[in-house]
């Protein structure tokens, strides 16, 4: 692409595959009471997961068993998650959670982050990211692209809507997704949700929304 920095034809690319769609929420809210609070000092944001939501701790030594607690319900889905964890690792996610299993499938929240260095800020950033996810994420065969530019309370993203095909078992499954592209400081915060209910996504793309603090 012309006119822009190349590296961010390669960056959002390491956080296609995990997906989300998302609410145009403008107002931080606290927390609903018995919420898991998910938050990263290093990098200063905090929010609520929703009820029955789980935090996969990347690099934690329990993650064997948090990962078997969090597919209690159907041990034989285990395996799965933990190549979904794996995964999320080697690409280098600081957040990964996961809620209730449906249709074989876990939904899920992640959060990419990294530096916006040499990148243009403001307007000139969500026309440049704009155009860029619509080329990426068009190359890994999403379809119903839509994109966006609203004020959340992670301020004003790229919000960017699509459907895609992934492959569970021997199944294929329409995954609908939709991830934000954030500024704030020196870094680019992608946050992404994924599930195969569009109202599903919805409701936790709310609970992140309403509840997200720098």
């Amino acid at each position: 692409m012309t006119g822009g920095p190349q590296v961010w034809r390669s960056s959002p690319r390491r956080f296609v595959p995990v997906l989300g769609v998302a609410l145009g929420i403008s107002t931080a809210l606290a927390a609903p009471a018995g919420a898991v609070t998910v938050k990263s000092t290093q990098y200063g944001f905090s929010f609520s997961l929703p009820a029955k939501w789980t935090e996969i701790p990347l690099d934690s030594s329990d993650i064997g068993a948090i990962i078997s607690q969090a597919t209690k319900s159907d041990p034989s889905l285990e395996n799965v998650l933990d190549q979904q964890a794996v995964q999320a690792s080697k690409k280098g996610l600081k957040v990964f959670a996961v809620g209730p299993v449906s249709n074989g499938f876990f939904p899920n929240l992640n959060i990419g982050v990294t530096s916006t260095t040499g990148v243009p800020t403001g307007s000139a950033f969500i026309s440049l990211m704009s155009a860029e996810v619509k080329v990426t994420l068009g190359e890994a065969g999403a379809t119903q692209l839509k994109v966006t530019s609203p004020h959340l309370p992670l301020g004003q993203v790229v919000q960017v809507s699509y459907q895609v095909k992934l492959k569970e078992g021997s199944r294929a499954v329409a995954v609908h997704g939709l991830q934000f592209y954030a500024e704030h400081g020196t870094h680019l915060y992608v946050v992404t949700f994924s599930g195969t209910s569009l109202a599903g996504d919805q409701n936790t793309a709310h609970s992140v929304e309403t509840t997200w603090h720098w």
